[in-house]
């Protein structure tokens, strides 16, 4: 079929059967096309003089009548978001067979709630003025390319799309039926055949002979998608052939490479108009004056800094009031500064006995500086050793019980369904433990700070207001 569809697309011809008689369908000229937009026009004069609906009304009835509503409206904005998401989610896990079939199988339900949405709104659209006047254009387009096939035209009066036909209503089913969606243009720009006719055009003067502005739709898509694929070719990131051959894992390496020139352009736009002293902070707040501002600094941050600000929200949501301290990022940063200290001062255990022999002065520092830095080493194996515990315990859920939740590409409708919702409780439990693992972290350091702890490489003296707490055995643990 792809050698068919090529040779048509090459002819600028549809062959069209009708009662056992053979029709042409070809490209209409450029007077024609000019013909046929003086034709819309004045079918909107005539649509509203009427009383035909206008999209506003249509949109209105359709609301009345509970068939469209807001909740949908914004679902299917929703759904735009979500699967230019999946798209690039799919790139970035092309390569991990499990995640990329469940990612798949997702994407395939958010283009059919996209598909059964879209068919919603626009049910209608044909009893507007606009679908008056696009049918009385694309009539006039199809009546006047189509051809007998001793190329002599079917229709000679000048009117002849305002008078009832059914030989020219099957010629614009036909026609609608049969031109190729970007789908399948897409897949005929990387066949063989079509990219050693795309490979010799440089010998010609153009790919078919005629000027640009005179190509039709299929002519100029596929034009479009080759260039395209060049493009990518000669990316300096340019994808591996298995990913290009996969249309929706590089339409998500696309978006990714689009998303990030934008940062980039956005970026330097800030930039320029910040001092050196606001450029080098760590956190910079911008005024947004329009949703459409608010969005593009929202796309300057980064990944990680977008989690972090979902997780600062949560925490406020939660709270109403908070310090710098009860955010997470905040104490991780303070929690590695420290472990920096500690091993910029390893050597001062290593050198433990040569220091015994320093001066009063220094040797009271240098045990002030050792008491601060067990403390610090303390707290980081405690933390460490509680991480391991709930987080190890997380893991051994899903190893046991991640089937409740995966979804898998041979699952039907229903069993997706359940999956979804052992997904959501999976998700809530999970949060809950790690909040309370990182309450329970929270709570070990200020209990630790209450202590004064000394390293010896084999013992911990804890002692709490001058008396002796408790004495645990270390050996080896900091080797």
């Amino acid at each position: 079929m792809d050698e068919l569809f090529i040779n048509r697309i090459i002819a600028g011809v549809m062959r069209f059967k009708y009662k056992d008689k053979v029709y042409l369908i070809k490209n209409p000229d450029r007077y024609h096309k000019y013909i046929a937009e003086e034709i819309y026009q004045e079918a909107l004069v005539d649509a509203r003089v009427e009383g035909l609906y206008t999209d506003l009304e249509i949109n209105d009835m359709l609301i009345e009548q509970g068939i469209w509503n807001d909740e949908k409206e914004e679902k299917l904005k929703a759904l735009n978001k979500e699967i230019e998401e999946l798209k690039i989610n799919l790139f970035q896990n092309f390569y991990k067979e499990k995640e990329s079939a469940a990612i798949r199988k997702v994407l395939a339900i958010a283009k059919t709630d996209k598909s059964l949405l879209t068919i919603e709104k626009y049910s209608y659209t044909y009893l507007s003025v606009s679908g008056y006047a696009s049918t009385a254009k694309i009539k006039y387009l199809i009546g006047s390319s189509l051809f007998h096939e001793n190329n002599t035209h079917v229709f000679n009066e000048i009117t002849f799309w305002k008078n009832r036909s059914d030989l020219l209503d099957e010629a614009v089913v036909f026609y609608n039926q049969s031109k190729l969606d970007d789908n399948k243009l897409r897949h005929l720009a990387k066949t063989d055949l079509w990219r050693s006719y795309w490979s010799a055009r440089k010998s010609e003067s153009s790919m078919f002979g005629i000027p640009s502005v005179d190509l039709d739709d299929e002519r100029r898509s596929l034009i479009s998608w080759s260039q395209l694929y060049d493009n990518i070719a000669e990316h300096p990131e340019c994808p591996p052939d298995d990913l290009i051959n996969d249309d929706d894992a590089l339409d998500g390496w696309m978006i990714n490479q689009k998303r990030e020139r934008e940062q980039k352009k956005n970026q330097n736009s800030i930039d320029s108009s910040l001092t050196d002293k606001v450029k080098n902070s760590s956190e910079i707040f911008i005024v947004a004056h329009s949703q459409k501002e608010r969005d593009r600094i929202e796309s300057m941050n980064s990944p990680e800094v977008k989690a972090i600000k979902r997780s600062r929200e949560k925490i406020i949501q939660e709270k109403g009031e908070v310090s710098d301290l009860d955010f997470s990022d905040v104490r991780r940063d303070i929690q590695m500064k420290k472990n920096s200290m500690w091993e910029e001062n390893m050597g001062v255990y290593e050198n433990f006995e040569k220091a015994s022999k320093i001066n009063k002065e220094d040797e009271l520092k240098l045990n002030e500086k050792h008491l601060l830095l067990s403390k610090e080493k303390l707290k980081k194996v405690a933390n460490t050793k509680m991480r391991t515990t709930f987080i190890g315990s997380l893991s051994a859920i899903e190893k046991f019980f991640s089937e409740l939740w995966e979804y898998d590409y041979q699952d039907g409708e229903e069993v997706s369904k359940r999956k979804r919702v052992w997904k959501e409780k999976w998700e809530q439990c999970r949060a809950e433990i790690l909040n309370n693992g990182n309450n329970q972290l929270r709570a070990v350091d200020a209990e630790i700070d209450q202590y004064s702890v000394s390293w010896d490489g084999y013992t911990r003296n804890f002692s709490k207001g001058g008396q002796s707490w408790v004495r645990l055995i270390t050996r080896g643990l900091l080797r």
